[in-house]
């Protein structure tokens, strides 16, 4: 056999145990269907593949760091003015520019708001201290670690109001975290797009306080699933589903003892935030989380 031969034979059995290892490291064995056809398999994929996730495998052991700061700092504080900390950052959103640029303009506009916002974990834990409501759209890693769940649990223990917009009630973290289970009452695993109604459910409630019902909106249509034990109320919710057939809640809140929490599924990009009906029910939640 050729020492060439023999190079690639080596090249080859590492590379199959570097996906073996990979696919371990996934938890591909909770599916062992997929897990036994990808294994079996592995053996017919080309060397290039085989050497490449050799390297990129290691990229699952990567330890998770924070997105970077803004330095924002609230305004001295005044009187009948509400600190609002917007807290954003992670994938398949433009972060800056909605849920920072364009709901910071929708809620400081209202006269009685000073908001601020950050993508950075650390930042936003220390910025809670000083917040009266938290308006929370992350999904980065680093928003489930326990530095920001410790320091938003205690936020929320304290009574200060919680608002969960969009990418923040889909199923980002760990259940240990216990977010989803206390802050959103449930999770969002998919969602649809394109133009529908957000009908009200007929409940009266301070967060529908302007907002016109059947009011239609350009957005990522979620399918939240609320857990059956969580005491919430869902406020409105989205008309069929084409998809699905299946209505979905689009605004709800959670029963908390020690504080208000208030969740909106809407909210992707541009249309939805400069959706009037969107920036009304933004700026009730603030209010009625808040307690003023």
């Amino acid at each position: 056999m050729s020492p060439d031969v023999v190079r690639r034979k080596r090249e080859s059995l590492l590379g199959f145990f570097s996906v073996l290892s990979f696919f371990l490291r996934m938890r591909s064995l909770q599916k062992p269907i997929l897990f036994l056809t990808l294994l079996l398999g592995a053996h017919a994929l080309p060397l290039e593949f085989l050497i490449a996730t050799r390297s990129n495998a290691s990229e699952v052991d990567k330890p998770i760091v924070s997105l970077e700061g803004t330095g924002q700092t609230f305004q001295p504080l005044k009187e009948g003015t509400l600190r609002v900390l917007l807290v954003g950052g992670g994938s398949s959103h433009d972060f800056e520019k909605f849920f920072h640029q364009a709901d910071k303009v929708t809620l400081n506009a209202t006269g009685t708001v000073d908001a601020i916002y950050t993508a950075n974990a650390e930042e936003a834990a220390t910025r809670l201290a000083e917040a009266d409501v938290l308006v929370l759209s992350a999904n980065h890693r680093s928003f489930g670690l326990s530095p920001f769940q410790n320091a938003l649990n205690a936020f929320a223990d304290s009574g200060k109001g919680v608002v969960v917009v969009h990418a923040g009630v889909w199923q980002n973290w760990a259940p240990a975290t216990g977010f989803n289970k206390r802050f959103v009452g449930g999770g969002t695993k998919s969602h649809g797009k394109g133009v529908f109604a957000v009908n009200q459910t007929g409940k009266t409630h301070p967060l529908l306080e302007g907002v016109v019902n059947g009011f239609e909106i350009q957005d990522e249509l979620y399918r939240p699933t609320l857990d059956a034990g969580s005491t919430l109320t869902v406020l409105a919710e989205t008309a069929e589903d084409p998809e699905t057939h299946q209505k979905w809640p689009s605004i709800w809140v959670v029963e908390d003892p020690k504080c208000r929490i208030a969740c909106i599924a809407l909210g992707h990009a541009a249309e939805a935030h400069g959706n009037p009906a969107y920036q009304r029910i933004l700026i009730n939640a603030v209010k009625w989380t808040s307690r003023h």
